[in-house]
């Protein structure tokens, strides 16, 4: 038997080398994760809206998120038994942005008179995905 020499390795490379393995298997692991959660969501729109209403108005208020264009947002708004759809581009009106896209920080306003009154739902639906972005019940006083 051939006599085997008494060589070994300090504690700090073992450590070192097992850091870099850790550090490796993370980041690979890391990335795939990270790119099936981007698959998963491509093609989605994202706003976050919000939807509120005076006396005399339905306002919608654009606070973060995509950009849209004004004339693919639907706006469905359900009192009771009836239902009505409007685009926001042509029954809406805005002071702060340009009139034809649907921007973060703007504000939309709809004037309803004494049209709407007790509790209505509203839908701001983006056509082009045929997604809805925001639903909820507003009150509205009597």
């Amino acid at each position: 038997m051939v006599p085997l020499p008494n060589r070994s390795q300090s504690e700090t490379i073992g450590i070192v080398l097992l850091t870099a393995v850790i550090v490796v298997v993370t980041t690979t692991a890391g990335f795939f994760i990270l790119t099936d959660v981007n698959e998963q969501t491509d093609g989605e729109s994202r706003a976050d809206l919000k939807i509120t209403t005076n006396n005399s108005s339905l306002v919608i208020e654009h606070q973060g998120g995509d950009e849209f264009n004004a004339s693919a947002i639907s706006v469905i708004v359900r009192t009771g038994d009836t239902e009505q759809q409007f685009v926001l581009a042509d029954d809406f009106t805005t002071a702060d942005g340009d009139p034809d896209r649907f921007s973060p920080g703007q504000r939309w306003e709809q004037a309803t008179g004494d049209s709407y009154r007790g509790d209505i739902e509203v839908l701001i639906v983006d056509t082009q995905q045929g997604q809805v972005l925001e639903q909820t019940t507003v009150v509205i006083a009597t």
